[in-house]
């Protein structure tokens, strides 16, 4: 079940195909908490739908939305 923060999410994800995002930032855009931004990227990245990596701040990182123009591999 999707819940509908975690759409919201995925969606504004899915329209910025190619920018990297902190969930800082995401939360911010897409008017949640933090936390409930955090938990639901978390969900996405199990689902594999979400590519992650380093910013090269401790502990930040940066997301973006798996598409096949994003696949590096």
């Amino acid at each position: 079940m999707i819940k509908i923060s975690q759409a919201s999410v995925q969606e504004f994800l899915q329209k910025h195909p190619k920018g990297w995002f902190t969930s800082r930032q995401i939360s911010e855009k897409v008017g949640i908490g933090l936390g409930s931004c955090m938990d639901n990227l978390r969900r996405l990245r199990v689902h594999r739908l979400i590519d992650i990596r380093d910013s090269g701040k401790r502990y930040c990182h940066e997301y973006r939305y798996r598409s096949k123009e994003n696949e590096e591999y």
